[in-house]
């Protein structure tokens, strides 16, 4: 009984087997169909009906705005939408404005919702599964050969090829579905970046105006109010003692005007003196504008807002960009960070640069929008040891300048590379000093940069010459430019850069020469 129930196994291991990975196969496939694709289209499409409702609503503009009702995101981004309501409301009645980029961005509709993290696993779990089940099968068609004679050997064959299509079967079927997953959930992330931006330009182009406005009158309401109450305070005492009210005013009113104008006097000098301190910081950014190049720019103000003559150019942002990587790399820290909060979680921050989540290799830099220079972007990135900024400046739309920001990004990479200069191992270290109490001084190479940016069909063949006198002639000072370092690509020079003196050769003089004799008789250092 026990030898029959063996051999009843053995004959539907390989039927077991197979069922049981197509079965993995097609079950990881589902899962990732429901709890990553489905909530990506679905998530979508709240927001695309989001942004119907409010274009039909702005072209009514009748009642109460529909971005206020509760579930105007759907069910699935509902939470999100309460936290801005809740939040707008309190940041309505300090009257500051609310960003609602804050809590409809890519973490809440992509990352939350969508389960990237597991989208990003599937596709190889379905891979492993289908080697998995290739090496299953080749151990079963393996196992069923007996090499012990020729005979045996080809009556194992058709269960060898058995096991072998088993094997290609469940890799051809882990593969298929992880191309399409991943192809599948490429797209209907891309659809959901995209509405996320439209929605937020939408929102705020229809909307943001609107809640403002209504900020405005639930302000001018509540100063009604109070006005009101203020009115019936202030009127019935005085129509109970209007004489006296009277007599006191004209008592108080000498005194309430030279306060005023005290008042007035501070005031002024305070906005006076604001006034001289960013005039003068103001002065400062155009000086050092100028010290590095930045010919086409003029600062009018600190702030960065739209002003009559304030302007710049992708060039010299460019520059300006490049300046602050090289004197404080330590922005990056801060300009590479997503999310952060504050208030003990009360507030969050979520960073306006999407590139951090969408182009390998970004850093940073720094978005801006205003109405003048429309929606801009200086975008940092470093591969393979190369930086580059790109700088996109009069953008339509906050995607546009995305997407023009990796375009220039992608365009850089592709065509330029970071060369390392050609080593110069019998580089002299030290150089002769005639007429000097210094025989030699040492030489100074840090002026050579690490690498030269080239584009990539012509960064081989690089060669260095040096151009250094047999020796110097004295006196000699510290930093002085004693040589040159030329970079060719073959015949054609790329850069130069200075060889410097790193210490000071003082001339010989009669007192100098007699001090070093004397000391050379009595043995002695003076």
């Amino acid at each position: 009984m026990f030898d029959e129930i063996l051999q009843w196994f053995s004959s539907h291991l390989s039927n077991l087997t197979d069922a049981l990975v197509y079965c993995a196969i097609a079950g990881v496939t589902l899962i990732g169909v429901f709890k990553c694709l489905i909530p990506l289209i679905t998530t979508t499409h709240a927001l695309r009906r989001a942004i119907t409702r409010l274009q039909q609503d702005a072209g009514t503009r009748q009642g109460t705005p529909v971005w206020q009702e509760k579930r105007f995101m759907g069910n699935r981004l509902k939470n999100c939408w309460l936290r801005f309501l809740q939040n707008a409301e309190q940041l309505d009645r300090r009257g500051l404005p609310c960003n609602v980029e804050d809590y409809i961005n890519d973490d809440t509709v992509i990352h939350g919702p969508g389960n990237a993290q597991l989208a990003d696993l599937i596709p190889g779990l379905l891979t492993s599964l289908g080697i998995l089940g290739t090496f299953m099968g080749m151990m079963d068609g393996l196992g069923g050969l007996d090499f012990s004679n020729a005979d045996k050997i080809i009556e194992g064959i058709p269960t060898l090829l058995t096991g072998m299509q088993f094997a290609f079967g469940t890799s051809v079927a882990g593969v298929s579905c992880s191309i399409c997953f991943n192809i599948i959930n490429r797209i209907l992330q891309g659809s959901s970046y995209r509405a996320i931006d439209d929605f937020v330009s939408n929102f705020t182009s229809l909307a943001m105006s609107r809640p403002l406005d209504n900020d405005v009158q639930l302000i001018c309401q509540n100063q009604d109010s109070n006005h009101m109450l203020s009115t019936l305070t202030d009127t019935l005492p005085g129509q109970l003692a209007g004489a006296m009210e009277h007599s006191v005013r004209s008592a108080m009113q000498p005194v309430s005007q030279a306060m005023d104008n005290f008042l007035m006097g501070a005031t002024r000098a305070q906005v006076d003196g604001v006034g001289r301190i960013v005039g003068s910081f103001v002065q400062q950014m155009n000086a050092r504008a100028a010290a590095l190049g930045m010919e086409q720019t003029a600062f009018r103000n600190a702030c960065g807002l739209d002003a009559e003559g304030h302007l710049s150019t992708a060039r010299d942002v460019a520059v300006m960009s490049r300046t602050i990587l090289n004197t404080c790399p330590e922005v990056l820290h801060y300009t590479g960070i997503w999310t952060d909060t504050l208030r003990g979680g009360a507030t969050q921050l979520v960073n306006t640069n999407k590139l951090l989540k969408r182009y390998n290799g970004i850093t940073g830099l720094k978005t801006g929008t205003t109405s003048g220079a429309g929606v801009c972007i200086s975008a940092s990135a470093t591969r393979d040891g190369l930086d580059l900024i790109a700088v996109v400046l009069g953008s339509l739309s906050s995607s546009e300048r995305f997407t023009a920001a990796t375009t220039l990004l992608d365009y850089g990479f592709a065509a330029y590379a970071a060369v390392p200069l050609p080593a110069m191992e019998d580089r002299p270290l030290l150089i002769k000093v005639k007429g000097s109490a210094e025989e030699s001084v040492p030489l100074d190479y840090t002026a050579l940069p690490e690498t030269l940016l080239m584009p990539k069909e012509s960064a081989a063949a690089l060669t260095a010459q040096l151009d250094l006198p047999q020796e110097l002639e004295a006196p000699v000072q510290l930093g002085q430019t004693v040589g040159t370092v030329r970079i060719l690509s073959r015949e054609t020079q790329l850069g130069e850069y200075e060889v410097r003196a790193a210490a000071d050769a003082e001339k010989m003089d009669f007192g100098t020469a007699f001090g070093l004799l004397w000391d050379a008789l009595t043995g002695c250092e003076s």
